[in-house]
């Protein structure tokens, strides 16, 4: 808490009484140990993001050992009852427990007839609880294990891992097209598993294509502008239909790898004006003409299309997404943001106009962010309703990545895509992939680099058009 001057000379002025600023990492582990056991275990999560040193201080048995070792206190309510009685009663309130314990010096304290005990995670069999914890982030396992030694052993124990691995997993599609007409339909898919994109994170990728024979109406797919949705383990694309609107939709069921298509929507749209998102696992389709109309619903379900309402509205949106039950558009001419809800139907939110060209578009964590060509990597806020930038952990705003083509939210993170001329083949270029893990500090959200590295590389002539999430 000093402030600290410097120049660019060889020594910097000094006092007669100068003395280097101390700080915990020059004390020996013990006592930094003996002054965490004294800080609330709630701090926990931010000592932790200071240094690995302190990092692995907070997360050592011994810190544990250490404060289970410290006086404890208990807070003594006590209370009597109106008539004459001869026993003292008291309700004990305490940390270790995390409930309140009510007693009195008789052999039976007195009892309502619907009264029940105190119910907790500890009076549950173990596999319950297991499987709960099995759903809770890994990031929640230090402050889990800090509550009870026994939600402490059952975060360490191998039967939780076995559970998570079995929970379904998402995976990302990022599809891409040449720019010469295809047949098929290519995409890459990236997954939790063994293959590593660097030494720190692994991620499985696997490229894959399937034929798009005797379902192609226009020789695009899928175009860079148009939309794209995912309902559970299927994605759904609108087809191209250049230099005519279409009514056709195409699925990509992700278990079977193959292409259908669905039933017609009631009205040709332009796929590069047309909004997709998905409300309640049903698709709204909005915009896309020239004029205004009305807008259709998909039912996966039921496989049938009707119209959400008789209001009928105009949007050209080349950039859609799906936000607390509404979808959020950008106009194309104007570059505002619009949203759309099933109940409310459009709205035009007050925004500033964008000036600039916008590269992609996503949903991370309930906040839409974006890629813009000068400005990099900003998210919306819904409150004051601007675009604000995103900055990395130091504070700064470096996280610009100018050149993304397609981002998507992954396991609660930032996953953004480019590609890049590979240095050792003129005639072909890497997909890069970047995981940007975010946190919110007070108003602002910041960005940190997990890894960044190439997962493919491709012929020179390819454009990335669609980057989507998935449950197997």
């Amino acid at each position: 808490m000093s402030i600290q001057a410097a120049s660019n000379s060889e020594k910097p002025p000094q006092e007669d009484n100068y003395q280097p600023p101390s700080s915990l990492s020059s004390l020996p582990d013990d006592v930094v140990l003996n002054c965490l056991a004294r800080v609330p275990r709630s701090d926990d999560l931010n000592i932790s993001c200071v240094s690995k040193t302190l990092r692995s201080l907070v997360r050592s048995p011994e810190l544990c050992r250490l404060r289970s070792r410290l006086p404890k206190k208990s807070l003594y309510l006590f209370y009597h009852f109106h008539q004459v009685s001869k026993r003292c009663h008291w309700i004990t309130l305490r940390r270790d427990t995390m409930s309140i314990q009510a007693a009195s010096n008789s052999e039976k304290p007195p009892q309502e007839d619907n009264y029940q005990p105190p119910s907790s995670l500890s009076s549950l069999p173990d596999d319950v609880v297991l499987n709960c914890l099995a759903r809770v982030p890994r990031s929640g396992d230090l402050n889990i294990s800090c509550v009870s030694k026994t939600l402490r052993s059952l975060v360490r124990s191998p039967e939780l891992c076995r559970l998570r691995s079995r929970l379904p997993k998402k995976s990302l599609y990022l599809f891409y097209h040449f720019h010469q007409v295809s047949k098929r339909c290519h995409w890459i898919t990236l997954r939790r598993g063994e293959k590593m994109i660097t030494s720190t994170h692994d991620y499985q990728v696997e490229q894959r294509s399937c034929s798009l024979a005797g379902l192609l109406t226009s020789p695009h797919f899928p175009t860079f502008y148009s939309s794209g949705v995912s309902v559970g383990s299927e994605i759904y694309f609108p087809d191209h239909g250049w230099p005519f609107p279409s009514t056709k939709v195409r699925v990509l069921d992700t278990r079977s790898g193959t292409i259908r298509m669905v039933p017609s929507m009631k009205v040709a749209r332009w796929a590069h004006k047309e909004a997709m998102g998905v409300v309640d696992g049903k698709i709204y389709v909005i915009g896309g003409t020239y004029g205004k109309n009305q807008v259709e619903v998909f039912d996966p379900e039921t496989q049938t299309w009707e119209f959400a309402g008789e209001e009928k509205v105009q949007c050209n949106s080349r950039f859609s997404a799906s936000l607390e039950d509404k979808v959020y558009m950008v106009d194309l001419e104007h570059g505002r943001i619009s949203a759309y809800s099933p109940r409310e139907g459009i709205n035009n939110v007050a925004t500033e106009r964008l000036i600039e060209h916008m590269n992609c578009m996503c949903v991370v964590e309930n906040v839409i962010y974006a890629c813009f060509k000068r400005s990099g990597l900003m998210w919306f806020d819904t409150k004051l309703k601007v675009w604000r930038r995103l900055i990395d952990s130091g504070g700064k705003a470096t996280l610009c990545s100018f050149n993304a083509g397609k981002m998507a939210e992954y396991e609660g993170k930032l996953a953004v895509f480019w590609t890049q001329i590979n240095t050792n083949f003129v005639e072909k270029v890497d997909i890069r992939c970047r995981i940007i893990a975010l946190d919110r500090v007070g108003e602002e959200i910041r960005g940190k680099i997990e890894s960044s590295g190439s997962v493919a590389t491709c012929s020179y002539s390819i454009t990335l058009s669609h980057c989507l999430v998935v449950s197997d």
